[in-house]
């Protein structure tokens, strides 16, 4: 199976969730103010289609809101939804698998945790945390004992990841 990368995917500065940023009209909804998500200074890049050791799997694109969130338990609460009590809608297509336990560097960013309250993947280390909304109400919260993920950023695909496994990028 060919391993691919999707690109374009940026934090959110006013909720600090990671969101899909490649539609040109759709930018999502973001929780702290119910308009389009404001992207962010680095484009991230997920990897789907491989088997990747220390990555934990089942993370999809909301298809109402963009933001990528975890689809294993409830799948949160999306904040295309006005009253926030809807969950998010997957992606079926694909099916992002994060890196968890490497440590930051030039093309790494680390500090990216899932908040237990809308399953949304957030950046928990912003210099702003008045802007970290979540759409649960107040703001994200992520659980002590989860894997903390680090997302490559930066950097022209393909990207090395691991011991010689190289992604390749999906422009679309």
């Amino acid at each position: 199976m060919s391993s691919i990368a999707v690109k374009n995917l940026r934090r959110c500065k006013k909720c600090q969730s990671l969101y899909d940023n490649n539609s040109s009209s759709n930018k999502g909804f973001c929780p702290a103010d119910g308009q389009s998500h404001e992207r962010s200074n680095f484009d991230y890049q997920l990897t789907f289609g491989i088997s990747e050791r220390n990555a934990q799997s089942n993370w999809r694109r909301c298809t109402r809101c963009q933001a990528i969130f975890f689809n294993g338990y409830q799948q949160g609460r999306c904040p295309a939804d006005p009253d926030a009590r809807e969950p998010h809608r997957a992606d079926p297509a694909r099916d992002f698998r994060i890196p968890y336990g490497r440590p930051e560097s030039e093309h790494v960013r680390a500090g990216w945790e899932f908040c237990t309250k809308c399953d949304a993947l957030f950046y928990a280390h912003s210099q702003a945390p008045e802007e970290n909304h979540c759409t649960a109400g107040g703001e994200h919260q992520a659980h002590p004992d989860a894997y903390r993920f680090a997302l490559t950023h930066g950097r022209p695909l393909p990207v090395l990841i691991d011991e010689g496994t190289e992604l390749n990028p999906v422009d679309e």
